[in-house]
Order: C-alpha cells, then structure tokens, then sequence
C-alpha cells in the first residue's frame, strides 16, 4: 500500500526571504527558523514552537532543507509527501500583479525541489 501525505508544507530554500518593490509590492518576507517566526510587511507571524512541531527542531528544519524533508518522510514511513507553500506565502495581501512575480518564482523553485528528489 502507498502512504500519501497530501498536505505538507514547504519554503523551497531560495524563497525564504522575498521582497518586491513598487506599487502593491511588498516590504519583504523574511524567515528566521531558528526563532521559529517569520516577518511579511513588517507584520510578525508565529511558525509555531517546536513542543507544537517536533520536526522544526532538527537543524536544518524539514521546513527549507530538501535532504532534512526528505530524511524526514522516511522516518515516518511515507512513500509521498504533496508539498506545498505555507499560507501565507500566498501573498493574498499583496496586489495580484505584484505578487504574480513572486509567487511564480515560489512555484518554480517548489517544483525543483520536488524534481531534486527524484
């Protein structure tokens, strides 16, 4: 029997800090992993503590690291994991032809991700 996990979310490693000047751009997102938070507009959001997360505590976190996801899936057994970006990484704030851009470039970079994999 394959064991799917269809939903599971992934910051493909070149994408956690974007920025996109202009107008209906966005300030920036930064994450930082370690600290478990990540910044959009300036606007403070929570990841989540590792007692919420086991897997956020390993270095480098399952979150960015292809090796670590993929260390990670055979552990607990899985035969595929559907990646996709976190929520917020959606850019649902930003003016749809700012984000375009970015969220083009966040797909590109999920998918070669999934392809490293292979």
């Amino acid at each position: 029997m394959t064991i799917i996990d269809f939903h599971s979310h992934f910051i493909p490693p070149n994408c956690t800090n974007m920025q996109l000047d202009g107008p209906g751009g966005m300030a920036g997102c930064h994450h930082d992993i370690p600290r478990m938070k990540v910044t959009i507009d300036g606007r403070l959001r929570r990841l989540g503590s590792t007692s919420e997360q086991l897997w956020m505590a390993a270095d480098p976190s399952p979150l960015i690291s292809v090796a670590a996801r993929l260390e990670f899936v055979q552990k607990a057994g899985l035969n595929i994991q559907v990646l996709s970006p976190p929520p917020y990484l959606s850019l649902y704030e930003t003016n749809a032809s700012a984000a375009w851009p970015l969220i083009r470039r966040l797909n590109e970079e999920l998918a070669a991700a999934s392809h490293s994999s292979e």
